[in-house]
């Protein structure tokens, strides 16, 4: 699933989901028009599909640095 969101100093943020819990997804972007710069990378995820976050585990799963996009050309690719 792919998700974009244009704001208003034209910069487009893209939000991933990998719906297989087995299997890594890469995705590739072909951004016509633009040179992609990835600016920030963040990951959300647990081990295990079926954690959430309560009030007594409020960071269970958490956000993280993400280094898996790279960009060539106009292209940018994540492996999730």
């Amino acid at each position: 699933m792919i998700a974009p969101i244009r704001a208003a100093d034209n910069s487009v943020t893209v939000t991933l989901c990998n719906t297989d819990p087995a299997a890594p997804a890469e995705i590739t972007l072909a951004l016509t028009g633009r040179t992609p710069v990835v600016s920030e990378a963040r990951l959300l995820a647990s081990a295990d599909l079926n954690t959430c976050n309560t009030f007594d585990r409020p960071r269970a799963v958490a956000s993280r640095p993400f280094d898996g996009v790279r960009v060539s050309g106009t292209q940018v690719t994540a492996t999730i």
